[in-house]
This record gives C-alpha cells, sequence and structure tokens, in this order.
C-alpha cells in the first residue's frame, strides 16, 4: 500500500476525486515515515510536497523528521531543486528542533548548494529565535505531549504522617508550552493509583485514601472530556499496583490488596467492559514495581 499511495493520490487529486484524495491524504499523513522511505515521495511535484509538509496532521515524533524528509526530497534532484529550498524550508518549524539536530540533519546533505543555504536559514533562525517564538510556533498536532500528575497525597512540612491529605487534584505539564495547566479532577481522592494510557485515554486504576484501598477505576480522554467517567470496578481493590497496557487490554498485577501484598493479576477488555482475573506472576507477591509493554511482551521489576 505504502508503494502505491502516492499514485493514488495524484491520479484522484488530477481527476478531482476529492474522497479518494482525501482519503489517500490521510493514509499519506498518518503513515508519514513510512511514506519517506518509498521512491515515489522523492518524486513528489513540488506543490504536494509542500502541501504535506505544511499539514498540522503529519504523524511524526518530531519536527525534525519533517526537515530529514525534506532535506531527503531537494537533494533527491538538487540540480532542479536549489531554487526550491526557500519555499520548502518555509514549512519548517525551526524553532522547535534543537540547533545540533538542525546542524546534524543538514550535515547529511550531499549537494553543497543546499547545504550552505538551509545552514543560513537555520543560523538567521535561531538567531533571532526566543522564548516567545517557540511559544507561538506550534508543533504538529501527534507531536503535542502533555504530562499528566494524577492524584497523589499532600502533607505539610513537620506534619505527622497520619495528617497527609490525599488528592482527587490533576495537573497538565504543556511540554511545547513549558507550562502548568488545570485538568478536571478525579471524582475521589486517592494516592497510590495506577496509571495507564490505552487508545489516547487514561486510566486511572485502584488506589487508597483514608486507609481505604479502592477498586476504583477513571477513565479520561484529553482531547475530547471534560471529566473523568467511572468504569467497571476491579476485582479486588488495590493500591500501589504495576499496571501496563497490551493488545488493547489493560493489565493490573500485584499491590496491596487489603493487609496483604498481592500477587494476582486482572485485565480489563474496554470493549467487553469486564475485569478478568488470570493466573499470579511470578508466583512472588510484589507492589510498587515498574510495568512496561515492549514488543508485546510485559516487562516488570522492583
Amino acid at each position: 500500500m505504502l508503494f502505491v499511495v502516492i499514485g493514488i493520490y495524484l491520479f484522484a487529486d488530477a481527476h478531482s476525486c476529492i474522497h479518494l484524495r482525501d482519503t489517500a491524504e490521510t493514509f499519506i499523513l498518518e503513515n508519514f515515515p513510512a511514506v519517506v522511505e518509498s521512491e515515489e515521495f522523492l518524486q513528489l511535484p513540488l506543490d504536494v510536497l509542500l502541501r504535506f509538509l505544511q499539514s498540522d496532521d503529519l504523524h511524526v515524533e518530531a519536527e525534525c523528521e519533517v526537515l530529514d524528509a525534506a532535506l531527503q526530497w531537494l537533494d533527491s534532484d538538487a540540480a532542479h531543486r536549489r531554487r526550491s529550498v526557500y519555499d520548502v524550508m518555509a514549512t519548517m518549524r525551526f524553532p522547535l528542533i534543537p540547533p545540533s539536530v538542525c546542524e546534524r540533519s543538514v550535515a547529511m546533505c550531499e549537494d553543497l548548494g543546499i547545504k550552505i543555504a538551509v545552514q543560513k536559514l537555520v543560523q538567521d533562525v535561531h538567531v533571532t529565535s526566543n522564548v516567545q517564538s517557540r511559544v507561538t510556533v506550534h508543533p504538529r498536532r501527534h507531536t503535542q505531549r502533555t504530562i499528566f500528575i494524577i492524584g497523589g497525597y499532600h502533607r505539610d512540612v513537620g506534619a505527622r504522617w497520619s495528617d497527609s491529605m490525599t488528592l482527587s487534584r490533576v495537573d497538565g505539564f504543556e511540554t511545547y508550552l513549558r507550562v502548568w495547566r488545570s485538568v478536571p479532577a478525579l471524582s475521589s481522592s486517592r494516592s497510590g493509583i495506577a496509571v495507564v494510557t490505552l487508545n489516547g485515554a487514561i486510566y486511572a486504576i485502584g488506589g487508597e485514601s483514608d486507609s481505604l484501598i479502592s477498586d476504583c477505576v477513571e477513565r479520561f480522554e484529553p482531547v475530547s472530556s471534560s471529566r473523568w467517567q467511572t468504569v467497571e470496578p476491579l476485582t479486588f481493590p488495590r493500591c500501589s499496583a504495576g499496571a501496563c497496557a497490551v493488545n488493547d487490554r489493560l493489565y493490573v498485577f500485584g499491590g496491596w490488596i487489603g493487609a496483604e501484598i498481592g500477587k494476582s493479576v486482572e485485565f480489563y477488555d474496554p470493549q467487553r467492559k469486564m475485569w478478568t482475573v488470570v493466573d499470579a506472576f511470578g508466583g512472588i507477591p510484589r507492589y510498587a514495581m515498574g510495568v512496561i509493554e515492549y514488543d508485546g511482551k510485559i516487562l516488570f521489576g522492583q
């Protein structure tokens, strides 16, 4: 599909097949890193390339990927494309790319004329850029990142442990604006929460408040939600459990279950809206351990 989708896009655009063109464009933008590796990408007409590079919907992890793709396109036919350097570079969001990364990308150019022109542009941008310009140049939608701090507890300096107060507060740090913002609070205050993201939604799982361990599970979609929604509760109330998402399921491991450290595992299927208990992991009770998914496998340790 990657090798023909650009051809489909160009055909649909030439024949005013709007729906087919838009469908092909969406596929290209969502699979941009893979599309860039195809020979068809290097043969794109300038106007079509600019349309893609200008899009807010490019699925890239960082803006430097867009710069690398643009330089690759220019370099592939340098004799005819040197005149387009400024048009192509105008689509870059240079303030979002660290100078050292820009230098590394430009150094890969084989054509000296393109290399010098882009180096001058990069120097001019970073000499005049400041914090304000980085704020006004927004990253593409897929690269915008927010760090969330969810629940927990608060205790004044010097106060006793028993004076701790659990929190329902949620804060978000916008990495591209470098500012904290308020996020809708949990429906109940908890600490020791397991937090997992799945398909763009955040799940806050279990925890405890006033020494009562919770089975509460709440879900929040940062893009579209205005509040946390309660979903099906855990089979066993858990605090300080480990958790991760694998194959469209949420897995929760161990944690404090009542007065004991647990070794049971349960998973949540959002489609079926139910929790299922599975075999214990490793036979060793654990809590507050790190759990990640890697290449379809679950790794945990303490």
